[in-house]
């Protein structure tokens, strides 16, 4: 359910049915963490108002918890929320927070492209392009590849006119591209004909 939900709202642009498709499994399984913080990024990027109220619950629950949408942590993305909704004065401490944790985690040796996204948000929350810039540079040299999350990150929308940011995201395409192809000529078997891969 879950990927299929993301597959239809990000790749699909049926976003009201993948919403329905995660509403309808939340009711059968209420307490499922992993498709709450689905739904809770899906809300997010659909601008629907009930995302404030789950990320002011991740956030307090765990606060340095991820999405498998949008890979900003919940506090981050209460943060932006908060930004929107009530002006800078309650988000900004947040988005401190939020940038001290991810700092704490570098210099812990955290090697991983999570904190680097992480702060690239925090700056460009901040209208600082440049160092948003460089940390998505950063994070693309620590391993970051999900370029079709970065195009609509909502933390990134004032960078989607740079060039650099554009440029930065062809790379990450085209190394998937160039991985797909390396896969494809090693497992054939894998990369069936949709109709014969198709579950219900």
């Amino acid at each position: 359910q879950i990927m299929r939900a993301v597959f239809d709202f990000v790749h699909e642009g049926k976003r009201e049915e993948g919403l329905r498709r995660l509403r309808d499994a939340m009711k059968t399984h209420p307490d499922d963490e992993e498709l709450e913080g689905v739904l809770a990024d899906l809300t997010l990027l659909a601008g629907d108002p009930e995302a404030g109220e789950r990320f002011q619950h991740l956030a307090q629950r765990g606060p340095e918890g991820t999405g498998q949408v949008l890979v900003e942590t919940n506090r981050l993305k209460h943060a932006y929320l908060l930004l929107r909704q009530a002006g800078g004065r309650a988000a900004m401490p947040v988005v401190e927070q939020a940038e001290n944790s991810a700092q704490k985690a570098i210099r812990a040796g955290d090697e991983t492209f999570s904190p680097r996204i992480e702060l690239a948000a925090v700056h460009a929350l901040r209208g600082n392009r440049q160092k948003a810039l460089e940390w998505l540079e950063l994070a693309y040299a620590a391993g970051a590849r999900d370029y079709r999350a970065l195009e609509i990150d909502p933390f990134f929308e004032e960078l989607r006119v740079d060039p650099r940011f554009r440029e930065i995201l062809e790379r990450m395409a085209n190394d998937v591209a160039q991985m797909r192809e390396r896969a494809r000529e090693q497992l054939p078997e894998i990369f069936l004909p949709r109709q014969q891969t198709d579950v219900p």
